[in-house]
């Protein structure tokens, strides 16, 4: 990835490569991804500190820096072995390790995150650990006369899965820190899974348990919440004609790549020319880190989603739309939030490089009231980047990246994709994004809910079986957050003087009520720092202000991140 310094232009490149050998009843894999990347005006000038730098601030501007350039890398070593159970099915087992590393300055993630205005991988980390490990089952021919082929399929251990487009699960660990590779995020899998599926045509279902990984020593005390919870996915579909054929982990992008295992038992399965669902998800054991409310103990999800061409006069007309309902009438615990979008879409199969037009609307709800115990902004649960490419369900290379999760949000995109040739793929995305709420700011000088426009042009060339690369080129213009005299807003793409009156400082008040991206010019617009300050240690402190009514994943975590913002606003004034 590449920024020119105080222009909010990226350019991402990684590639990922798989060296494939494959025997008659086993399979051996090896997954590479690799990353370059630089990045230029680091938040808007102000700069980040390093990961190493102390947890309690503040840190004068020498210690920042406004530039970060980094490389990430990894390899995904992985093998299976499958053998006829006697006569009943066969059985499989899957083992694979994630080595990876981070060399350079470290990410440029935003001070949005938790461990507010420091990088996570700035430190040169390197891991490897177990990332599957799985036994299962599958019926084969057993039942094939009355259900089907491979009908019934068992299996057990750390493993990845995903639901769908990813919208609700797809990632079960947070990459970074001393996980290292931010950006490629080659690790995915669940602990604890037990997964029963069901493939009745037409009719799927999955049964599972799962638990998401977590080590706080790793992750500097700045990792998920341990979730455990059981679901229920049950899918109604209609396959198409297309012929069948696997698709190469080579195919996909990296961090898709390194989340895929192509291996024996994988049979040449139909698309689903329309498929429609639901989903269940119940959370039964949750724990909490400091300075978090943790996921809701008792929480429900309900979600149904349609996907696909359902028009037999014209197959190229195109849907996707999904809802989701986060519900728990649990004491102290109340929860109501939803999320949903619909995507209507146009393939012109007839014209040159048959291009696809989506457009698409999704909302993610905000909190109307912060200081209640009745908690109305959206949980992303363990979204991630989804089969169907980008733009799901990274919202923007920047802003979904670096910038805000998706919850308090509402966002329009605009979509058009095509294939100059057979291996390649290019395509062009525009993003509007609003609040949703700014009471969940908790501040009544924040009245626009103008949030940001992205422009993002990206390309995949499938080089080989085993070689694939991607580019991506994004612009950001990001909106300031108006105050009551409603002054004009101001692109980051403007050229600024770092400390001058003409640059804008990050808003307090994102970190505390939702993790949201504001500015507040300093030259008229500014509000006192003492309001500020008691805000913002209200929030940290007021039972009534605390910080459930942020997503899981960027919540505050100690006082110290007010008293760094809170010392370097004092120092501009």
């Amino acid at each position: 990835m590449f920024r020119i310094p105080r222009d909010w232009w990226q350019i991402t490149l990684f590639a990922a490569a798989t060296t494939t050998w494959i025997g008659t009843a086993q399979a051996h894999q090896m997954l590479y991804g690799l990353g370059g990347f630089s990045v230029g005006n680091v938040d808007t000038g102000a700069g980040k500190v390093n990961t190493d730098a102390p947890l309690q601030g503040p840190f004068p501007p020498s210690e920042r820096r406004t530039t970060r350039d980094w490389f990430e890398g990894f390899v995904k070593p992985f093998a299976e072995l499958e053998t006829p159970f006697f006569d009943f099915g066969h059985t499989y087992a899957l083992v694979s390790v994630v080595g990876a590393l981070t060399r350079g300055n470290g990410d440029a993630t935003s001070s949005l995150a938790p461990q507010g205005a420091r990088s996570t991988t700035s430190d040169a980390p390197q891991h490897a650990a177990l990332e599957d490990a799985v036994i299962g089952w599958h019926s084969g021919n057993l039942f094939a006369d009355s259900l089907g082929e491979d009908a019934i399929e068992l299996s057990g251990g750390r493993q990845s899965f995903v639901l769908g487009d990813s919208f609700l699960l797809g990632a079960g660990v947070v990459n970074g820190f001393g996980r290292a590779a931010f950006y490629l995020q080659p690790r995915a899998s669940f602990d604890g899974a037990a997964i029963l599926k069901l493939n009745l045509s037409p009719v799927r279902a999955k049964l599972f348990h799962l638990e998401n990984r977590v080590d706080q020593d790793l992750m500097q005390g700045f990792d998920q919440p341990k979730t455990k919870f059981f679901g229920l996915d049950i899918v109604l579909f209609e396959a198409s004609e297309e012929e069948p054929s696997p698709k190469a982990a080579g195919e996909k992008q990296a961090r898709k790549a390194a989340q895929a295992v192509q291996t024996t038992r994988v049979k040449k399965e139909v698309p689903d020319l329309w498929s429609g669902g639901f989903d269940f998800l119940h959370v039964y054991d949750a724990d909490s880190t400091p300075g978090t409310f943790s996921f809701p103990l008792g929480e429900n999800v309900y979600s149904g989603y349609l996907a696909g061409s359902f028009f037999k006069f014209d197959p190229n007309i195109r849907f996707h739309s999904q809802f989701a309902l986060e519900r728990n009438d649990s004491v102290d615990r109340r929860v109501n939030a939803a999320a949903w979008y619909v995507e209507p879409g146009y393939k012109f199969s007839t014209l040159p490089w048959t291009p696809l037009l989506s457009l698409r609307y999704a909302h993610f709800s905000g909190d109307p009231n912060p200081n209640d115990r009745l908690k109305q902004s959206y949980d992303p649960l363990f979204t991630t980047g989804g089969d169907r490419g980008f733009g799901s369900w990274f919202l923007g290379e920047i802003f979904g990246q670096y910038i805000s999760p998706n919850s308090n949000l509402d966002v329009a995109m605009a979509h058009l994709k095509f294939l100059p040739l057979d291996t390649i793929e290019a395509g062009i995305i525009y993003y509007d994004f609003h609040f949703d709420q700014t009471a969940q700011f908790n501040n009544p000088n924040i009245t626009s809910k103008n949030a940001a426009q992205e422009v993002d042009f990206y390309s995949v060339w499938s080089a080989s079986e085993w070689l694939t690369l991607s580019g991506v080129l994004g612009r950001l213009c990001l909106l300031l957050l108006y105050t009551r005299d409603r002054s004009h807003h101001r692109c980051r793409s403007q050229n600024r003087r770092q400390g001058s009156a003409s640059q804008p400082v990050l808003s307090q008040h994102r970190r505390n009520a939702g993790q949201q991206a504001g500015l507040v010019h300093p030259e008229r617009h500014r509000q006192d720092p003492s309001v500020r300050w008691a805000t913002a240690i209200r929030a940290l402190e007021d039972p009534r202000h605390r910080s459930d009514h942020q997503p899981r994943q960027y919540r505050a975590q100690c006082r110290r991140h007010v008293r760094l913002c809170h010392y370097r606003r004092t120092q501009r004034n």
